[in-house]
């Protein structure tokens, strides 16, 4: 299973994430098709949106950047 991290990150401090949303996908190229058609807008200009595609374990985290 993989799962389409979806977070708001403070650009001065990428540790900073004041949000996230994890969403399942079935397989790693379903997750990197989504990640590919992801559009975000924010209101606060010291904020960015980013994704990663991460494989899921007991210890994943969307702070925690276990990628493949």
């Amino acid at each position: 299973m993989w799962i389409l991290v979806v977070m708001s990150v403070h650009i001065n401090n990428p540790s900073d994430v004041p949000g996230w949303v994890r969403i399942p996908m079935e397989s790693e190229a379903q997750c990197q098709r989504a990640q590919a058609g992801v559009t975000a807008w924010l209101k606060f200009e010291t904020f960015k949106v980013t994704t990663q595609c991460l494989q899921e374990s007991s210890s994943s985290s969307p702070t925690t950047r276990q990628t493949k």
